[in-house]
């Protein structure tokens, strides 16, 4: 693996494995579970949108059946898992939270 390589993967490592402690954190200060998983679903939406919104605006005129599958496959794959991953932070550390994820 070259260094390049190397430093990026622990860049990613590093943002990954923090954002498990960033959720326990915001969850000893008495936020929601909820409420985390309905920011960082905000803020992953609206970079998203950002990015989309600069490109190719035709990629957004799909059947409805695709922005349903859409819609569950953010709910299925983001939403629900960061919301659970907020709840079982109350009882575990992020540490556990973060193993469990990957």
């Amino acid at each position: 693996m070259t260094p390049r390589q190397t430093a990026i993967l622990l860049a990613i490592a590093l943002t990954w494995g923090a954002s498990f402690l960033f959720i326990k954190v915001m969850i000893d200060d008495s936020v929601h579970p909820l409420g985390v998983s309905a920011g960082r679903t905000l803020l992953g939406a609206m970079v998203l949108w950002a990015i989309v919104l600069r490109g190719d605006r035709a990629a957004l005129r799909m059947p409805r059946g695709t922005w349903a599958g859409l819609a569950l496959l953010g709910l299925v794959q983001f939403a629900i898992p960061w919301t659970l991953f907020g709840i079982a932070e109350r009882s575990v550390p992020s540490g556990v939270a973060s193993i469990a994820n990957s």
